[in-house]
């Protein structure tokens, strides 16, 4: 929902610094299992009243989060994450690419419904090289089949790891998966909210391995490129605007350098063309939806390209000792603290007004997880949290710049 507006987000706590218990969210959420969310607009520059001249950028910053928003209420089948492993070079002979050298690597795709709503149907993912920009050959292992209509023999073919092994498909073959969804639950819905969002949404559903073959290249060769579309598996099927505001089309491009072949993770997937870039200037082109075809990039160079510590996972190292650490103050930081042998409680602490610091346990997919401490010097000149933390474990810092105080130093000690 930040994608677009850079907006931060998180808990009251996280966010802003301060428990916001008992308002119309809580209630919301934890009476009617609906989802719900709180947006303070604007900038820390507009203050509580922006002059009038703000008002179509405030408001225009807003659209994308109410779309995106109305949008998951319904399902949402989506692609969860990606994993690329096992790069090497193809033999030749057995490529059957008339000599030709090329590579090869196993492509591991995970799916999930985003959206609020329970599936009335088991779906299943296409995939097919794409008709435009350099397309590889697929072969699909077991728990792929051809599309209907496709060329190509994805049942048949020699064997191999991972099962009975199909054959090479053209640039105009599709290969499909079912993604069996999670059945029903009998009877009445859980009471407890969270437990009715985790049944709805479910886990990320991991599809067979498909392996890719390509052309020798070089390093500035343009990505691979795949098309990936979702297709619900009932009778009668629904109409097709129904299943494209429910799972939108997806253009899925592959670098093939050698740092992405070799080491990349979560990070390495760019988020979707056109959400990072804001809206279009002008007017002269339609605002991007959340129901429009997406274009996702997985590379290094999107690793490469996250400022250091803008990511739980791609944090400052943060050292021991009295002020030995700096925080630009301008913009949100993660930084991580590895205790010291014996260490068996931590403590963070600045002298610096308008600072708001979270101590995390563990970095997700998605974000930090399991915070251990919080604080926030908002209406004085320094900010303090002590917790149990475990020698050699380590834990991330996290500074919201939600108030632009300026560079400051921070100590952490252990004992």
């Amino acid at each position: 929902m930040a994608a677009r507006n850079r907006y931060g987000y998180g808990r009251a706590w996280e966010s802003v610094g301060y428990h916001a218990n008992g308002e119309a969210d809580d209630w919301s959420w934890g009476e009617r299992g609906a989802v719900s969310l709180s947006l303070e607009v604007g900038s820390s520059r507009d203050g509580f009243w922006p002059p009038p001249s703000r008002i179509e950028a405030v408001a225009s910053a807003s659209l994308w989060p109410a779309m995106l928003l109305a949008h998951r209420a319904g399902v949402a089948m989506q692609l969860h994450s990606l994993q690329l492993s096992g790069a090497a070079p193809t033999p030749a002979a057995s490529d059957g690419a008339g000599g030709a050298s090329s590579s090869r690597a196993s492509l591991r795709l995970w799916v999930h419904n985003g959206g609020l709503a329970e599936p009335a149907a088991h779906w299943r993912l296409c995939v097919a090289p794409s008709a435009a920009g350099a397309s590889p050959r697929v072969l699909a292992s077991a728990g792929w089949e051809a599309a209907p209509g496709s060329g190509g023999d994805a049942g048949g073919g020699g064997g191999g790891r991972g099962g009975k092994r199909g054959g090479a498909l053209n640039a105009s073959d599709e290969v499909c998966a079912a993604v069996l969804m999670r059945p029903r639950a009998s009877g009445a819905a859980p009471r407890h909210p969270r437990r009715l969002l985790r049944r709805l949404q479910g886990e990320a559903l991991p599809l067979p391995p498909l392996e890719l073959r390509w052309a020798a290249r070089r390093p500035s060769s343009p990505p691979l490129e795949l098309s990936l579309r979702f297709e619900p598996l009932s009778t009668p099927p629904p109409p097709a605007g129904a299943v494209a505001l429910a799972a939108p089309p997806l253009q899925l491009r592959i670098a093939t350098d050698a740092a992405t072949l070799s080491s990349c993770d979560a990070l390495c997937i760019c988020p979707d063309a056109g959400l990072a870039a804001g809206e279009p200037a002008g007017g002269s082109a339609p605002p991007v939806t959340p129901w429009a075809a997406a274009v996702t990039t997985y590379a290094s160079s999107c690793r490469a390209a996250l400022r250091d510590g803008s990511h739980c996972a791609k944090p400052k190292r943060a050292r021991r000792g009295p002020a030995s650490n700096y925080a630009s103050g301008l913009a949100d930081e993660f930084f991580e603290y590895v205790p010291s042998t014996a260490a068996q409680q931590c403590t963070v602490s600045a002298s610096h007004r308008g600072l708001v610091m979270v101590v995390y346990q563990t970095c997700g997919r998605f974000g930090p997880k399991q915070p251990l401490a919080f604080a926030n010097s908002e209406r004085r000149n320094d900010v303090s949290v002590r917790f149990p933390c475990t020698s050699a474990a380590p834990i991330l810092i996290y500074w919201n710049a939600e108030y632009a105080p300026g560079r400051f130093a921070f100590s952490v000690t252990d004992s």
